[in-house]
Order: structure tokens, then C-alpha cells, then sequence
């Protein structure tokens, strides 16, 4: 999906029968999914499709956005953004420990070091760990340590019921907040990071959906 189907749907039709094109097409796509997922019983579908433009409700019905665009691999605040919005609508997506701001391999974008601010600011219900096979000089220790908290967190991540504590934003110069909770099973946590350039040292928040008379850790 990475062009602008718009001028080929209408080059193919008349001016009193705008939208129809489309219309075709999109149920031929839909149809195309559905067989193929009927042949194939269990078949996972990773719909990476040009910046999110596909990740439609109905397409997300049928497959899961692995590669959910293309834009902010490192970029902690643009990422954590995506974040927000993915939660409220497709809980289920991919994140990569990618890292822009640290390490200095020359020309090297993808894989520079591991360190716990990327893990965390990648915690999402996949977590890809970003590693070249070819090197052997990452904190392999670290990564194992940032393993075992997500897989803590992974269920939280993706069955909890989601609360943005801060407002949207894509600076680096204030903090991202978020809260997932499972109340029948008495569990959840808050996620708060602060961005780089955010001066403040401390976060005041008001979580949701606390019981009164429960001491929480």
C-alpha cells in the first residue's frame, strides 16, 4: 500500500458513481484475507502497510500491525505517541529496542547499544529485541534483566484495561505516563518515562480505578 490508490479508483469511474471503485475494491481485498486465513487455519497476517494507512479496523479484524510504520524507530517521543494511539485502538502491535541517542557507530541506525531507557521506552505487547547477530560486544546481561520485566509486563500490556495519564504529545521535553490495570486479578502498572529534555524531576499522578482500602506495591 505504499502509493496513493485515490487517483486510480477514480480515473476508473464516472462522476455519478464516485466511490464505487473503491468500494470493489476494499470488499476483493477483505474477501482475498478472509480466504486466505479460511485455507490456513492459525496463518498470522503482519499488515505493515506504508505508515499505518491499512491498519483499519477491518483489516485489524483479519491481521496484526507487527510493523506499524516505518517512521521513529528511535525516536523515543514520536514512538511513544504511536504508542498511545495504538493502545486505544490496536492493542496488539510490535516495538523495537532501537535507540537514535546513544552510541556512536558510525552509520550504524539500527542497532548502535543496548541500554534500559530504549527497553523501556519499547515496551509493548511484542518486544523485538534490536540486536545485530554479526556483533558480539552488546550487554547481553542487560538485555536478559529487560527480558524478564517485559515478559511481567507483556500480559498487563496487552489484556489490561489502558489509562493515558498525561496528555498526547511527541516532545522530548516532558514525560509520557500510562496506566494498564486487571482488576480480577488484583494487578496492574503504571509506565511513566521521562523524555529527555524534560526538566521536571518528578511527575505528580492520579491513577484510575483504585480501590480505597488496598495498599499497592
Amino acid at each position: 500500500f505504499n502509493f496513493d490508490p485515490l487517483p486510480y479508483w477514480r480515473a476508473h469511474e464516472a462522476a455519478d458513481r464516485r466511490g464505487i471503485t473503491e468500494n470493489l475494491y476494499v470488499q476483493g481485498y477483505l474477501q482475498y484475507w478472509d480466504d486466505l486465513l479460511a485455507r490456513n487455519p492459525g496463518l498470522w497476517i503482519d499488515s505493515c502497510a506504508s505508515g499505518g494507512r491499512r491498519n483499519d479496523l477491518e483489516t485489524m479484524r483479519r491481521s496484526v500491525p507487527l510493523h506499524y510504520t516505518d517512521h521513529g524507530y528511535g525516536d523515543h517521543p514520536v514512538k511513544l505517541a504511536f504508542h498511545r494511539a495504538l493502545y486505544e485502538w490496536i492493542p496488539y502491535f510490535k516495538e523495537s529496542t532501537i535507540s537514535w541517542d546513544v552510541g556512536t557507530s558510525a552509520g550504524d541506525r539500527w542497532d548502535r547499544q543496548l541500554d534500559s531507557y530504549s527497553f523501556h521506552c519499547a515496551m509493548a505487547p511484542m518486544l523485538f529485541v534490536t540486536l545485530n547477530i554479526r556483533r558480539d560486544d552488546y550487554d547481553f546481561a542487560l538485555a536478559a534483566k529487560m527480558i524478564a520485566i517485559w515478559r511481567r509486563a507483556s500480559d498487563l500490556l496487552l489484556y489490561g484495561d489502558y489509562y493515558p495519564l498525561t496528555p498526547y504529545h511527541r516532545t522530548p521535553g516532558q514525560w509520557v505516563a500510562r496506566q494498564f490495570d486487571r482488576p480480577e486479578e488484583r494487578r496492574g502498572l503504571i509506565q511513566a518515562i521521562r523524555l529527555p529534555a524534560a526538566p521536571e524531576e518528578n511527575l505528580v499522578l492520579h491513577p484510575e480505578s483504585l480501590v480505597p482500602d488496598v495498599r499497592y506495591r
